[in-house]
């Protein structure tokens, strides 16, 4: 089977049959590596990434010996499966894409397990789109980021995307259409079990306040002190 992948209306993927078997990561170098991530070059396209689970975070956290009720059918691809449902929740309502959401193009199998296709972000330099950590660490907590950051917080009241994780490493500062905007590359999806961030704008709006202010109060703490920005939309 081939694998097919849509990135816009206009364009489609199709991987040769070299790839219709399991695509072997390991045998390459990731570009770059979070916490819980690999990230590799696509192998046939400039634009795409290849993002996979890190061994020995599966194996540290989804062993065999967590108690059931700890346990999850989606085991270490519960955030994807979040994350693709929050997609397609999105697609309903925005059929022309969110801006401030990673772009994910589809599912492959690699020798690491699952791997999500998703859009390669790139930065003012062409390089790949630096972190919100990584640029205030560089440059400090300026009011032209804290800028960015709060027209981030009111694009996804705006949209009403529903966030798990909001931290200052799953945020980039990515170029797209020759404008500077921050983008979300994971920790969005509902977490609960209960979805009452699906079930209530209201309270999704109240919850993501609630994380934007956490963020920026840590934005301070570990980077330097300032008025702290906060997203005006009132939805």
């Amino acid at each position: 089977m081939r694998h097919v992948f849509k990135r816009n209306c206009m364009t489609t993927i199709r991987l040769g049959e070299e790839h219709t078997a399991m695509l072997k990561l390991r045998e390459s170098e990731p570009i770059a590596q979070g916490h819980k991530r690999f990230v590799f070059q696509h192998p046939t396209d400039p634009d795409l990434l290849i993002k996979v689970w890190q061994p020995d975070v599966v194996a540290e956290r989804w062993s065999s010996e967590r108690p059931w009720y700890r346990q999850s059918r989606y085991r270490q691809y519960l955030s994807l499966q979040r994350e693709i449902s929050e997609h397609l929740a999105l697609a309903v309502k925005f059929p022309n894409g969110v801006p401030v959401l990673q772009k994910v193009f589809g599912i492959i199998d690699t020798d690491y397990g699952v791997g999500a296709v998703v859009e390669k972000l790139r930065g003012r330099d062409g390089g790949l789109a630096p972190s919100l950590a990584e640029l205030a660490r560089r440059d400090g907590v300026t009011p032209q980021l804290l800028e960015k950051v709060a027209r981030f917080g009111e694009e996804l009241l705006q949209y009403g995307i529903v966030i798990g994780k909001l931290h200052d490493r799953n945020l980039v500062l990515a170029c797209r259409d020759n404008e500077e905007r921050f983008v979300m590359v994971d920790g969005y999806g509902e977490k609960t079990a209960i979805p009452i961030h699906v079930w209530s704008p209201r309270l999704n709006a109240a919850h993501t306040r609630r994380r934007f202010g956490i963020l920026i109060q840590r934005l301070h703490a570990a980077f330097g002190s300032g008025p702290a920005a906060a997203p005006r939309n009132g939805a």
